[in-house]
């Protein structure tokens, strides 16, 4: 994760079971490179894994999804690499974090269920969103700020208002669970990268067989495109989605052991 001022950049990396702590760096003030901030999160080797990061103007905001999970959020300062407060209050691993488009609240998503929105600059939890029935996996604000965007293994992506958090639009038709999501830059597409374990609904016109797919959702009209059919689809589960600056590209990365081994693939696609 970049932070918006592209002053600090924030990485994690599992290897072997060894170091599995978020590090972060910022950018020198007097030359064109970066300088080590050290570990802002210290994990526990091997107890911690699969971090969600978000970053957003000197703050940084991290998560810990698996076995060692304390149900917290975090927020730290890119700058100093201090920690600026801890918000508790999911009874589950906290899967997902990010930051509203002007940095004032922080939308979390969990393993409980619930997608909670904080303020960012105090901490105070404004709304619990209870309308998934399984594991929320991940949560997305509009390039606009207007709406919050959530994934869940309950084979759904709902779409929130953030100004009284209604929910708008519930999009399914399949039962696969969704891994993540993404806006493109002009909010009018969502994408959602599936789990690969559900099966598609035979009524669905245009969908194939395969699991391990990139789904785009049209937001005004509900209607769904699919990418990664026949021979270009992946072999496994879809972990993340990103669209490019310009909105004319999304990538999609996966790289789960299945029955059939690592994935291990970034795919480019156009739009």
């Amino acid at each position: 994760a970049v932070t918006g001022n592209g002053t600090a950049v924030v990485t994690w990396s599992e290897f072997q079971g060894q170091d599995m702590n978020i590090r972060a760096a910022r950018k020198s003030p007097s030359a064109d490179s970066f300088e080590s901030l050290g570990i802002i999160n210290n994990a526990v080797a091997g107890s911690q894994k699969n971090p969600s990061i978000a970053a957003y103007g000197t703050r940084i905001a991290t998560a810990w999804l698996d076995e060692g999970s304390d149900n917290l959020v975090r927020i730290w300062n890119s700058t100093t690499g201090a920690l600026v407060r801890e918000m508790a209050g999911h009874n589950g691993s906290v899967t997902s974090v990010d930051f509203s488009p002007d940095g004032a609240k922080l939308a979390s998503a969990s393993e409980d269920g619930v997608v909670k929105v904080w303020n960012a600059n105090t901490g105070a939890l404004l709304k619990n969103l209870t309308g998934h029935a399984d594991i929320v996996t991940s949560v997305a604000w509009s390039p606009d700020g207007t709406k919050l965007a959530s994934g869940s293994w309950d084979y759904t992506v709902k779409v929130w208002s953030a100004s009284n958090y209604a929910l708008l639009d519930t999009f399914s038709n399949s039962k696969n669970p969704v891994n993540s999501l993404d806006w493109s830059p002009n909010g009018a597409l969502i994408a959602a990268g599936y789990n690969g374990v559900g099966i598609y609904s035979s009524q669905t016109p245009g969908f194939p067989n395969s699991y391990f797919n990139v789904t785009l959702w049209n937001v005004t009209t509900g209607v769904p495109s699919l990418f990664g059919q026949l021979a270009d689809q992946h072999a496994n589960s879809v972990n993340s989605v990103r669209f490019s600056a310009d909105g004319k590209h999304l990538a999609s990365a996966s790289g789960a052991l299945s029955d059939s081994g690592f994935d291990n693939s970034v795919k480019i696609w156009n739009v």
